[in-house]
């Protein structure tokens, strides 16, 4: 089973990186959801020797409703990441009426053509994911990520299950969203994906104690990481 970390720095990337992880969906702004990462983190990630680097296109938080010029940035974005030679992209659009955005993604995979295409948890957002799931699969997507239409794949279990039995190799089924060292055992039990998706992260604070600009930063804890992996194999 494969194994991916979302994160959200250089130094979670260099966690997954250590820890011998397929790949990492990398983002920053973790706490609403991920967004596009800089320039700066796409290359430095992409200058470690054995993980694959697939970057999350997503130029805001919030719904997955994007407007015309929103759809060009992320086009614009895909097609750079696509000239530093990255792995693969990670995207999704929705329509108001929460079916798939076939327009908007048909351009992405266009501006992305020869990398790994991914669509991320704008799934759990559609109000029928088997007509979601064919249309991704005609478009040729790699995987989805998704935590079965639920909040985390505790309470997506039921889905998750049917959503592997529906795709029947027919496209990667990764969960995500709420795996945990506790509960991914009692998950891997009942249902079987191809790929775990998680970050695995650890409050820890930018600056000195009085700093007026400190921050609290989430990362990628080593120990929780490899807690949650021991789990996988075990």
């Amino acid at each position: 089973m494969e194994i991916e970390i979302c994160a959200n720095s250089i130094e979670s990337a260099i966690v997954a990186n250590e820890i011998g992880a397929k790949r990492v969906e990398l983002c920053v702004n973790l706490e609403q959801g991920g967004t596009t990462p800089p320039m700066g983190l796409i290359k430095s990630v992409n200058s470690l020797n054995n993980i694959e680097n697939h970057v999350l296109i997503r130029c805001r938080p919030g719904d997955f409703v994007y407007s015309e010029i929103e759809i060009q940035m992320m086009c614009e974005s895909i097609s750079w990441c696509k000239e530093q030679k990255v792995d693969g992209v990670v995207i999704g659009a929705l329509l108001k009426n929460n079916e798939l955005d076939i327009r908007a993604l048909k351009r992405m995979i266009k501006a992305g053509e020869g990398l790994t295409i991914t669509f991320h948890r704008a799934i759990d957002e559609t109000k029928d994911w088997k007509k979601a799931m064919n249309q991704l699969i005609e478009l040729k997507f790699e995987r989805i990520l998704t935590s079965g239409q639920a909040k985390n794949v505790v309470l997506g279990k039921g889905i998750l299950s049917e959503m592997i039995d529906y795709a029947n190799k027919r496209i990667q089924i990764m969960i995500g969203g709420g795996v945990k060292a506790e509960n991914i055992k009692s998950i891997l039990q009942e249902i079987t994906p191809n790929s775990v998706h998680f970050s695995a992260t650890k409050a820890h604070f930018s600056g000195y104690e009085s700093s007026l600009f400190r921050e609290k930063l989430l990362r990628t804890d080593e120990e929780i990481a490899r807690e949650i992996i021991n789990n996988i194999k075990n």
